[in-house]
């Protein structure tokens, strides 16, 4: 009856100890495993951000001679090329090239509109089902910052 006593009081023990001892680790990992998440997310941000920046001074979408024939497959090849969801351009007045509607009302189109680039939460597409993030960016009339925008541009990113 001791033997069986010690034999349970140790394995308890044992349990203990090592239940312990993980946690303690974690405690210890978590904070620099969310420090390197954070660093690793907003590397992303920036470069998605950069991206978008890129895309709209391009004078292929911003210059005085940019027309939707030209604008169009300009984004189909970015959404090819950089494995995105999808890509479009819309007017100051907030109407989509690629469906006609009004998307003035949308987060992204405002922020952009006001001359910040907008990243959005995740949030699960529609159509492929994965979380996606939409970022946008502010057309400035001849790619100069600061100038007249002429429009937004917007990518769908999955992630």
């Amino acid at each position: 009856m001791l033997v069986t006593f010690v034999a349970v009081l140790s394995g308890i023990s044992t349990y203990y100890l090592s239940n312990k001892s993980a946690q303690d680790c974690l405690a210890q990992a978590m904070p620099a495993t969310a420090q390197q998440a954070s660093q690793i997310v907003s590397k992303e941000i920036n470069r998605l951000t950069d991206f978008a920046e890129g895309v709209a001074s391009d004078s292929t979408i911003c210059g005085a001679e940019a027309t939707p024939e030209q604008i169009t497959p300009y984004l189909a090849a970015k959404v090819k090329t950089y494995g995105l969801v999808g890509a479009d351009y819309y007017t100051a007045d907030g109407l989509s090239l690629a469906d006609g509607k009004d998307y003035s009302s949308s987060e992204f189109f405002k922020s952009a509109i006001k001359g910040e680039t907008y990243v959005s939460s995740p949030q699960t597409d529609a159509a492929t089902n994965e979380l996606a993030i939409t970022v946008s960016a502010p057309v400035w009339k001849n790619g100069v910052k600061n100038a007249t925008i002429i429009g937004v541009v917007s990518f769908l990113v999955q992630q």
